[in-house]
């Protein structure tokens, strides 16, 4: 996929979860390299990206929080949420490569999700 592509070689994120709302929501965890394999409700940061996916109240911060330090927590839109991406980062970067990564991570987030024909 892509996406794992994008954000093992742009994002530089150690880890990654894709939740992706459907009939059945789809959920993909990605690693280091960007390999795709399929992640359930055992994942780390399932719950915070479900939370999100539901639009619970608490879940809209973008980083940290429910995922933990070291991650980002993008959706899209921005309401009545359809995907969700949580990457993390096991390096200490600077304060200024955060906003960065968020944004990338949500150029990431909204490619895919248009791909996939989730969002018109």
């Amino acid at each position: 996929m892509l996406a794992g592509r994008a954000m093992a070689e742009l994002a530089h994120a150690g880890r990654a979860l894709l939740l992706v709302r459907g009939e059945v929501n789809a959920s993909i965890g990605f690693d280091r390299a960007g390999k795709p394999r399929k992640a359930g409700a055992s994942h780390d940061w399932y719950r915070a990206a479900l939370a999100r996916l539901e639009g619970e109240p608490g879940s809209a911060g973008e980083t940290g929080g429910a995922a933990g330090s070291g991650t980002i927590m993008v959706s899209v839109p921005a309401r009545h949420t359809m995907a969700v991406l949580v990457a993390g980062w096991t390096d200490d970067a600077a304060p200024e490569s955060w906003e960065g990564r968020r944004r990338l991570l949500g150029t990431i987030l909204e490619l895919c999700t248009a791909t996939l024909g989730r969002i018109s």
